[in-house]
């Protein structure tokens, strides 16, 4: 098990570092709740918009 969590400084042949691949997994994640943000925001505007030109 410590094999798996081995985080070594410096320049190593092996396997990636596991900060690297918990960045790039967070950068990921970060991306991509902006995209849902960015969906969900339209969707309220377009509807909000459609739903007020139903009254006048």
């Amino acid at each position: 098990m410590n094999q798996i969590l081995y985080t070594a400084e410096g320049k190593t042949s092996g396997p990636l570092p596991i900060k690297t691949i918990v960045k790039f997994f967070a950068i990921c994640l970060i991306v991509l709740g902006v995209i849902f943000m960015g969906e969900s925001a339209y969707s309220l505007f377009s509807f909000n918009s459609q739903d007020s030109r139903s009254y006048r």
